[in-house]
């Protein structure tokens, strides 16, 4: 394993909380890939975009149109 990699361990309770129009959320990000946490509110509309970097999202409950 390269000297230089550093592994970094997060607790989701520690990241900030951001609230928006849509609910609140919670971001992870690097150069390459962001997780994002998130409780959107029933009927949010989340518009149309995109990020240079991966996504990745869980759906735990509920559903998207």
């Amino acid at each position: 394993m390269p000297q230089n990699l550093t592994s970094l361990i997060h607790q989701l309770d520690d990241l900030p909380i951001h609230k928006t129009a849509f609910g609140e959320i919670r971001v992870l990000g690097g150069e390459q890939v962001m997780g994002f946490w998130a409780k959107l509110n029933a009927g949010a509309h989340i518009p149309a975009h995109s990020h240079p970097n991966e996504q990745i999202t869980w759906l735990l409950k509920g559903c998207f149109d």
